[in-house]
């Protein structure tokens, strides 16, 4: 009888309000440990493209594709954050979603000219340009992290009763396995690189899945 009344309830995590968006003390962890890896992917990118002209010519095709990777990197982290701030109420938070923006139109912008004037030309010419947006998506990132990291280290922030709701609630047990950073992608164009150094575009049904059986259309950008 005990057994059968216990079932009728489930534990619901207490969340709190972090740069607008409600979290639980697991989610906010999660999302501090994305910027963290977004942080790293950015710095990363910087570095690469700083270091491009000074890389002797024979190497500098394999430079390039570093800092495709790494910008993929990027973009993947990005897409991850962007799904968890896109319901906040703080208006700096769409910056993230901006910035994505304008890092896909300038790829799609450098896969162009690749195919009119080369591979190195374009190289040399356009991923600065694309530093800058890193560089003024840099601080966001900083913020985001910092505001979590200070709401994590405020206990009490997370230590309100645990209260019950009804079967059919969203209950999350508080006793969840620490997660590591995810590759999610929104629901929304994002770029890849082809072999050619054309853009892809993909459109994920189930975004919030991170894959499984969401269908893939694949269409390459027209010069």
């Amino acid at each position: 009888m005990l057994t059968a009344i216990s079932k009728l309830f489930v534990v619901k995590a207490v969340t709190t309000n972090v740069a607008g968006i409600a979290l639980t003390h697991d989610e906010a962890i999660q999302l501090s440990q994305t910027c963290s890896v977004l942080k790293l992917a950015l710095d990363s990118q910087l570095h690469a493209i700083h270091e491009l002209p000074a890389v002797p010519f024979p190497q500098i095709t394999s430079q390039i594709r570093h800092i495709q990777l790494k910008h993929l990197d990027t973009q993947t982290q990005l897409s991850s954050v962007i799904l968890k701030t896109q319901n906040s109420t703080q208006p700096w938070t769409h910056e993230f979603a901006d910035a994505q923006k304008a890092l896909e139109n300038k790829i799609v912008s450098i896969n162009r000219c690749s195919r009119k004037v080369g591979l190195v030309a374009t190289a040399l010419q356009s991923w600065p340009v694309v530093a800058e947006t890193c560089v003024w998506l840099l601080p966001i990132v900083v913020r985001l992290q910092s505001e979590l990291d200070m709401a994590l280290e405020r206990k009490e922030t997370w230590s309100a009763d645990i209260r019950l709701q009804a079967p059919g609630g969203s209950g999350l047990s508080t006793d969840r396995k620490q997660q590591e950073p995810t590759a999610i992608y929104t629901d929304g164009p994002r770029v890849s690189f082809g072999t050619e150094v054309t853009v892809r575009e993909y459109r994920t049904a189930e975004a919030a899945s991170g894959g499984g059986g969401g269908e893939e259309e694949e269409e390459e950008e027209e010069t």
